[in-house]
């Protein structure tokens, strides 16, 4: 039966990725392009670009010939942070379309390949599922510590790594991304600065008539495009930063007590769910106040993209204790961490990473692709951080050496954002992928 369906690459191509993955697919050889979108929208952009493409949209499955016969995914919709708000009733419809289009999609092609970007919701979660059972080779694009590299995983968080063997010089590149942090240079590509009060100022407005128009405008949207509450979330952050109360870098530089830091993710970010079952970050933060020995205080620092969120009424009680010390997301605490008794706490932030290289004993809970590296200790969960106390910092060049065999066997050279998209030739990537 398969040796009739012709072979296929399957794009789940939501959002800016409607751009980004049909510019791919067009100028690969011998497969057929499959997208699945959630919006006319997307569907109009990637015919426009790949006009040989095949795309589904999850909003529209009237023109699909099955219908919905399994079993439901149990509880997989839990993980989902706006899906499981929805009645018994829409849930049951939204699920069910995802597994209509999985089964339409592995009945009539012979589906090779699955690009996606970090597992986020329940849709890329089941197509993850039921393509890899097919037989396709999953492929979620994630970004490395180095800026501008990137590398690729199967499942829905960094266990599952795609290995390229490329080869980058990686502990070169390891080594001088290492001189640039320490000059608080090298940001990742994703992180906003808010030093200027017009930039803040901006980004308030902006955030704040993108929410109003997913409330007002996309009442009929697919549910993933519809929710606008990332958005006001965001704009209560910034507007929050005024409120003070924060430690500054003198004064932290000053501080000569024990010290154990958490610091957060950037809010809401759905792919947390995926990474670990711990991911309600004032839940975790007071688990580790639960746990903090006497003569120790908990730093919390904010995400750089998001200042402010601190100062928000979902922290107002964990931050009034007296033994919790609030930072500014956009504070560079390295020096700190490389002088003074402390110990960083993360689901899966690469200021652990960061820590480690500056000798700070460091813990993640979260499948992240840097867990197993020298100086950082996987965590069962946040309340086990005190294994960190007394640890001896690994040697650098340990470090170093690891990061870079991991930048040389599985990155490769490119960024996929919006409006940043720079990536090498994806057919030759396909091919090492093939040949691995």
């Amino acid at each position: 039966m398969s040796k009739n369906k012709k072979n296929a690459i399957v794009f789940y191509a939501r959002d800016f990725l409607a751009d980004e993955f049909s510019r791919i697919g067009k100028c690969l050889d011998n497969l057929e392009c499959i997208y699945i979108v959630v919006s006319k929208q997307e569907q109009t952009k990637i015919e426009r670009i790949d006009k040989y493409s095949v795309v589904y949209n999850l909003n529209n499955t009237d023109d699909l010939s099955v219908t919905y016969k399994g079993n439901l995914d149990a509880d997989m919709h839990n993980k989902d942070r706006f899906l499981r708000y929805y009645s018994n009733k829409r849930i049951q419809n939204i699920v069910s379309f995802v597994d209509i289009i999985s089964k339409d999609i592995i009945d009539k092609y012979n589906v090779k390949f699955y690009l996606d970007e970090p597992v986020s919701g329940y849709p890329n979660f089941i197509f993850n599922n039921k393509f890899k059972s097919s037989g396709a080779q999953c492929l979620h694009f994630q970004t490395a510590w180095l800026p501008n590299y990137m590398f690729f995983t199967s499942d829905a968080a960094q266990k599952e790594l795609i290995p390229l063997n490329i080869g980058h010089c990686g502990s070169y590149l390891v080594k001088n991304h290492i001189k640039k942090r320490q000059k608080g240079m090298g940001l990742p590509n994703y992180v906003i600065g808010y030093g200027s009060v017009i930039k803040r100022f901006k980004d308030i407005l902006s955030m704040f008539l993108k929410g109003l128009y997913r409330v007002f405008y996309r009442k009929l949207s697919y549910y993933v495009d519809r929710d606008a509450s990332a958005h006001f979330f965001h704009v209560r952050s910034l507007m929050s930063i005024a409120k003070g109360g924060y430690i500054n870098n003198k004064r932290l530089n000053l501080l000569n007590e024990k010290y154990v830091v958490f610091p957060l993710h950037y809010e809401p970010e759905a792919v947390l769910n995926y990474y670990s079952e711990f991911t309600r970050q004032e839940e975790i933060a007071e688990s580790i106040i639960d746990t903090l020995p006497l003569g120790y205080k908990l730093i919390l620092k904010e995400h750089p993209s998001q200042p402010g969120a601190l100062n928000l009424s979902k922290w107002k009680k964990i931050t009034n204790c007296k033994r919790i010390l609030k930072v500014r997301g956009d504070t560079d605490i390295n020096y700190f961490l490389s002088k003074k008794s402390a110990v960083v706490v993360s689901i899966g932030s690469t200021m652990a990473l960061e820590a480690a290289i500056a000798g700070c004993p460091s813990g993640v809970f979260g499948n992240v692709h840097f867990k197993s590296m020298p100086g950082i200790t996987f965590l069962a969960s946040p309340s086990d951080w005190r294994v960190l106390i007394n640890q001896k910092p690994h040697d650098q060049s340990e470090i170093i050496k690891y990061y870079g065999e991991f930048i040389d066997k599985y990155c490769f050279k490119g960024n996929i954002m919006k409006n940043q998209t720079k990536l090498p030739n994806f057919q030759k990537l396909l091919d090492l992928i093939v040949k691995k």
